[in-house]
C-alpha cells in the first residue's frame, strides 16, 4: 500500500515522507516500509504549515483557513531511517526525490530478516546510535511485536536483545 513520497533526503540516513491524505495514521510509527529496494522504519511523524503563515499578523489558524481554505493545507511528513535493502545489504541506494514509500508485506518482512535463511537484525546498532532515548524505546517495541508475529520461533533470541535494550537505555540513564 502507496503511503506517501519522499520529498526530502536529510542525509543517507534519514528521510522524510510527505503522507497521502487518508494515511495520517500514527499506526505508521515503527512500521516496515520500503522504497525502491531499500526497507526503512518510520520513526517521528510532524506537521508542517505553511511558511506564510507567520507572516499573518496576529490572525489565528482557524481565521486563515477560514478565509484560505484552497492554499493553506497543513501537511503530514514521516521521518523515516534507511535500515538496509531488501536483499539483506546494509548500504545502497539513496530514493530520488518523488519515490513512493510503500508498507511491506509479511513476506518481505520475512526474506529481509533471513537473507541468506539466517535470521538476523543487522539494523539494531545502527538503531542504537541513530535514535534518542524515548524514541529508540517506543520503535523497538513496535519492531519486537512485529517480529514476534512473524517468527515466533524467535522469541528467545528477541528477548535477548530486548534485555540488551534495557540494559544499554539503563546505562544511557547514568550519564
Amino acid at each position: 500500500m502507496d503511503i506517501g513520497k519522499i520529498v526530502e533526503i536529510r542525509s543517507i540516513d534519514e528521510y522524510v515522507v510527505e503522507l497521502n491524505e487518508g494515511e495520517i495514521d500514527h499506526g505508521i510509527l515503527g512500521k516496515f516500509l520500503k522504497v525502491d529496494n531499500i526497507v526503512c522504519i518510520g520513526i517521528d511523524i510532524f506537521h508542517e504549515r505553511p511558511e506564510f503563515v507567520k507572516y499573518m499578523g496576529k490572525l489565528s489558524w482557524e481565521e486563515i483557513k477560514k478565509f484560505l481554505p484552497d492554499v493553506v493545507s497543513e501537511k503530514l511528513y514521516l521521518r523515516v531511517i534507511p535500515l538496509g535493502m531488501i536483499d539483506g545489504e546494509l548500504s545502497g541506494d539513496i530514493p530520488s526525490i518523488g519515490s513512493s514509500i510503500v508498507l511491506m508485506d509479511e513476506e518481505e518482512i520475512r526474506k529481509f530478516h533471513t537473507p541468506d535463511g539466517k535470521f538476523q537484525l543487522a539494523y539494531y546498532i545502527k538503531l542504537l546510535k541513530k535514535l534518542d532515548e524515548n524514541s529508540l524505546n517506543t520503535i523497538m517495541a513496535l519492531i519486537f511485536n512485529t517480529l514476534r508475529e512473524l517468527f515466533p520461533e524467535k522469541n528467545r533470541f528477541l528477548d535477548v536483545i530486548e534485555a540488551n535494550l534495557e540494559y544499554v537505555s539503563k546505562i544511557r540513564e547514568m550519564k
